[in-house]
């Protein structure tokens, strides 16, 4: 029998695995239905004008000026600011961002060449800024570390089941909070997201077809990251702890060990960062109703990081490294998709009394590379309190012969690593790139090819001297799908674009208990099915 800290009877807190439960801290709040807020705003001026240099060539040159503004301030954690300042670090949870003045210049020019409109040369060269999303800016005030206390227990007996979410403060009073804090900071001299920016473009006809070259090439000058500085380098590596000296990432230790800063996750900017497009398009439309359309691009995006959470601890647990975990390197951005191809077929055919019906009927066609996605350890192989943020090394036959692996049952060590030979060397870009570090986002998944189908009905009806009209359309989405079910399939990781290697490693030993034929290929099951809607739109 168990009893709680109430001398009442309790069998069910030891049964319960984990219990974590976090609510404001009401002797600093004074609510305990608090949640941060905090207000913001932006003062933007643009001034341009556009200078004819001649009956072809116009120049359009502007200025832009913007202002952030922040109107609060986050609470003071006294302790973590003296920590802080002891180790060397100019950060205060009370500290608001400052309004700094943004300027943004821009430059373009349009050169009609042959003065006919059937070569245009056109371009232009500017910096671009954006605000970046609020709630990034929100979990400075919500983890100050003073506002939120919460409790986190394993199989304890002074917890109770219980399931409404509104009466979780009855097992909290019979526990003692964590004390552990998590604290999020601004750099003191953040800055919203800028960006410089050139392209070039050319609208030509050529072979009685309409033709379009473009080129945009994008050059970061901020972008945003986050460091975890409760933890630090330890001065040791993996290879000093494993004895294979080609996997030397740096292993890390807790640099606020002895306080009750368990991470700290600070907002930086980085200037490291680029995007390059290349495209050209092809149209040609016919008098008898068919209008064609086909496009390729190509791009290349570099990046130091990808946040894709509204959380500041995710955004920075889902940075791939294999070196730094607080200084990223430059990788392939979570939005790097080298090849996409688009075409497109539409029919249109006017009938009937006064052309009062049109019948249209089109097939859109959108291919492209799969998902970027990157291979990771499962674990914290280097000790910086991240799971699954280590990238995997891809290790040569010579080296698996190296590496100690742990036998199962069913799998001995030999098994193992002859099943890793044979799956390495049969898996597209691992099987190139042996006795290499996987970068971040270094690969995509299979090609994706999509086929979408338009059909629509439209009924013209002229009323006085107005022209009313009600289409009906159908939109098949991935409509190969219908046809085969394995047509028109989309491949997908997870929402942060990643595979957990089969190779796994605890204490020393490898372990890889998959079978030589195993193929990273996930799916989306909801995108690879075909979808339909009608539509009903009536113009007046």
């Amino acid at each position: 029998m168990y009893t709680d800290s109430k001398g009442h009877l309790n069998p069910i807190g030891t049964l319960i695995n984990t219990y974590n439960f976090g609510r404001a801290n009401v002797a600093v709040t004074g609510d305990p239905r608090w949640s941060s807020a905090f207000s913001a705003g932006q003062i933007g001026f643009y001034a341009k004008d556009k200078w004819n240099v001649n009956r072809n060539f116009q120049l359009t040159y502007g200025m832009r000026f913007d202002i952030p503004l922040f109107f609060d301030t986050p609470t003071e954690n006294a302790p973590f600011n003296e920590w802080a300042a002891a180790n060397g670090y100019d950060l205060k949870t009370n500290r608001k961002l400052a309004s700094k003045l943004m300027v943004s210049p821009r430059l373009g020019f349009r050169w009609d060449i042959a003065g006919d409109k059937r070569y245009i040369l056109r371009g232009g060269a500017g910096i671009f800024t954006g605000r970046i999303p609020f709630v990034w800016l929100s979990n400075n005030f919500t983890n100050t570390g003073v506002q939120m206390e919460s409790y986190y227990v394993k199989n304890n007996k002074d917890v109770s089941l219980i399931l409404d979410p509104n009466r979780q403060s009855e097992n909290a009073e019979n526990l003692k909070a964590s004390g552990s804090q998590v604290i999020n900071v601004f750099d003191k001299d953040f800055k919203f997201a800028q960006n410089f920016r050139l392209n070039l473009g050319f609208d030509f006809e050529a072979l009685g077809i309409n033709w379009t070259a473009e080129a945009i090439y994008s050059k970061t000058l901020n972008d945003v990251y986050y460091q975890n500085i409760a933890y630090k380098e330890s001065g040791k590596t993996l290879a000093d702890q494993t004895g294979l000296a080609w996997d030397d990432r740096p292993l890390y230790e807790r640099a606020s060990k002895g306080t009750p800063f368990n991470n700290i996750y600070v907002l930086r900017n980085t200037s490291k960062g680029y995007t390059y497009n290349l495209s050209l398009k092809a149209e040609k439309h016919f008098n008898f109703g068919l209008d064609l359309m086909a496009s390729y691009s190509f791009t290349k995006s570099k990046s130091m990081g990808s946040p894709t959470s509204s959380v500041a601890q995710s955004n920075w647990r889902n940075t791939h490294t294999y070196r730094q975990s607080n200084h990223p390197e430059l990788a392939n951005s979570a939005f790097n998709i080298p090849h996409v191809l688009k075409a497109s077929a539409f029919y249109h055919i006017d009938y009937g009394r006064n052309k009062m019906f049109t019948t249209t009927v089109g097939l859109i066609y959108q291919g492209s590379s799969g998902s970027p996605y990157s291979m990771l350890y499962s674990g914290d192989i280097n000790g910086d309190g991240a799971t699954s943020n280590d990238l995997f090394f891809i290790p040569t036959d010579e080296q698996i012969d190296q590496m100690p692996f742990k036998a199962t049952k069913a799998l001995s060590a030999d098994q193992q690593r002859a099943n890793l030979k044979t799956w390495l060397a049969n898996t597209p870009y691992l099987r190139d790139h042996r006795g290499e570090y996987y970068k971040r986002y270094a690969d995509n998944l299979p090609f994706e090819s999509h086929f979408d189908l338009h059909v629509a009905q439209k009924f013209n009806l002229k009323v006085g001297t107005y022209v009313h009209s009600l289409e009906l359309s159908l939109d098949i989405m991935n409509v190969g799908n219908l046809l085969n079910k394995d047509w028109g399939r989309t491949y997908s990781s997870s929402y942060v674009s990643e595979f957990m290697s089969p190779v796994t490693y605890n204490k020393g030993e490898y372990q890889f208990l998959k079978d030589a034929d195993y193929i990273l290929k996930y799916p989306s099951t909801y995108y690879s099915r075909w979808r339909g809607q009608i539509g009903l739109k009536y113009t007046f």
